[in-house]
């Protein structure tokens, strides 16, 4: 059976799914391509809208009032308004990840001062070698030790709410 023409794939047949997608593919970068002719093109005719208004006020053709922006434009206030917000939310967002951080430091410590305790009371009722738990138990230590100055440096290193806040350049970041 191994001639018959039913058992073996037709190689054409086999490549029609491939040829469609590479097709689908093909047309959706020349739509792509498109818009993005016609983004350049709007962009172009407003650059030149613009020169030929700078040329018109050059020649004192036209009034000033006709460079304004637009009243659907922004004032600088309402950026300047929208800017702070920004800063704000930015502002509370670190603050919630240094909590965060400052949380998951002292749980981290707490665990290892459960565990060290826990090897004490192995160490004291003879389960095992006693000096390994003794060992393990200072281990947690040294590592609860140092989450809590991890804690503690989160605490005071993040980003505060105050005159110490690192973008007014208070006493916190400059040392003063």
């Amino acid at each position: 059976m191994a001639g018959d023409p039913e058992v073996h794939d037709n190689p054409a047949a086999r490549d029609e799914p491939q040829k469609e997608f590479r097709n689908e593919r093909g047309e959706a970068r020349n739509e792509r391509g498109e818009r993005t002719r016609e983004r350049i093109a709007q962009a172009g005719e407003r650059a030149g809208q613009a020169a030929e208004r700078r040329s018109e006020l050059a020649r004192g053709e036209t009034a000033p009032s006709s460079l304004s922006p637009p009243s659907s434009l922004p004032s600088r206030t309402e950026r300047m308004e929208r800017a702070g917000a920004r800063l704000g939310k930015a502002r509370l967002r670190a603050d919630q990840a240094r909590e965060r951080a400052v949380a998951g430091y002292r749980s981290a410590a707490q665990a290892h001062r459960n565990a060290a305790a826990s090897h004490d009371r192995a160490a004291a009722a003879g389960s095992g070698d006693a000096e390994t738990h003794r060992l393990q138990a200072l281990e947690h230590r040294r590592q609860a030790a140092a989450d809590e100055h991890r804690s503690s440096m989160a605490e005071r290193e993040g980003p505060v709410l105050s005159e110490g806040d690192p973008l007014k350049g208070g006493p916190e970041r400059t040392g003063l």
